[in-house]
């Protein structure tokens, strides 16, 4: 079915064989076998169709604000008779940037998954696409376990190109073509400490999922379940190198420009410091009062010349002496 606000929810009933059939809309009843589950899909939510699309599945007030809530950390609440599970997915669309991750909210009953989206993720797509060609997860523990490596196999792929992108950078640093770059990592650390703050409480949420003795999950379920939360640990760990690898590159970005700017500053000064006896020099025999020595003098004019470029000469001499250039 659809609301104005184009929400959509189907409903899949899955069999132990992992045949599953699709309802159109809200089912009417529990899936009537024991051996069978139902999982309910809503898409596209939005907030204002809380009364239309939840009415009926009969839900605590609760579990149906966490499921609407605007903005979602990764987490998971036990609660009575099931336990809510929030994750976060990476955003497919063709514009998206890396670190807009998008999130699913999950409901887990003994019998019934509930799984909400406000914006498109690829991983629960997949899960359809494999009820709709019969081979359906075959029981609720398996399905949480697919839908969780599905988005952390992607979150994986998300994170090693954002380290691709790093090693370029660090590469361009270390042949001292980087300046060019540095928007680029500005940006770059700027997604990897978003991605952080998703990937984080994901793994602690992960970790509590495989620890919950709730029935659902068997304990076979649990301890693949551990194994994902054991690689989003160390997806934590290398997101962590990659933002320090992120400031020491940007360091020595500011430490060569500082120096190339203090060089050019010494250039500078050098310069100024011969030209500014030769300047007072000038500036004294170009007084307009008599008396001055070789005004007369027909050469007097290329003796200063001379003079000058001896007095220029010396000073370069002294500063390379005094090892200042």
């Amino acid at each position: 079915m659809k609301t104005p606000s184009e929400t959509t929810v189907s409903t899949y009933t899955i069999k132990a064989d992992g045949q599953a059939v699709l309802l159109d809309g809200l089912p009417s009843s529990y899936a009537e076998k024991e051996t069978e589950y139902q999982w309910i899909r809503v898409q596209n939510h939005q907030p204002s169709d809380d009364g239309e699309v939840f009415g009926q599945l009969g839900l605590s007030p609760i579990v149906v604000q966490g499921l609407l809530a605007p903005e979602t950390q990764p987490r998971l609440s036990k609660l009575a008779g099931g336990i809510l599970l929030v994750l976060r997915g990476v955003n497919t669309h063709r514009n998206a940037e890396p670190d807009d991750m998008v999130s699913v909210r999950i409901w887990i009953e003994p019998r019934r998954i509930i799984s909400v989206q406000v914006r498109h993720v690829l991983s629960v797509d997949e899960i359809s696409e494999s009820c709709a060609s019969g081979d359906a997860p075959t029981t609720i523990g398996r399905f949480v376990f697919e839908l969780i490596d599905l988005m952390s196999d992607k979150i994986e792929t998300m994170v090693m190109k954002l380290v691709e992108q790093l090693d370029s950078l660090e590469e361009e640093n270390l042949t001292g073509g980087g300046a060019a770059g540095r928007t680029t990592l500005s940006e770059l650390r700027r997604q990897l400490i978003v991605v952080r703050r998703y990937v984080a409480p994901q793994r602690a949420a992960l970790e509590r999922v495989s620890q919950t003795d709730v029935p659902p999950l068997k304990d076979a379920d649990r301890l693949l379940i551990r194994e994902i939360s054991d690689q989003t640990v160390r997806l934590v760990d290398e997101l962590d190198a990659a933002r320090e690898r992120a400031t020491v590159i940007n360091d020595a970005w500011v430490a060569s420009r500082a120096e190339e700017m203090n060089r050019n500053m010494l250039v500078l000064s050098i310069v100024a410091a011969v030209f500014l006896p030769l300047g007072f020099l000038t500036g004294l025999l170009g007084i307009n009062v008599g008396g001055l020595p070789g005004a007369e003098y027909p050469y007097a004019f290329w003796i200063v010349c001379g003079a000058s470029v001896a007095l220029a000469a010396g000073l370069y001499g002294l500063f390379k002496w005094l090892k200042w250039i």
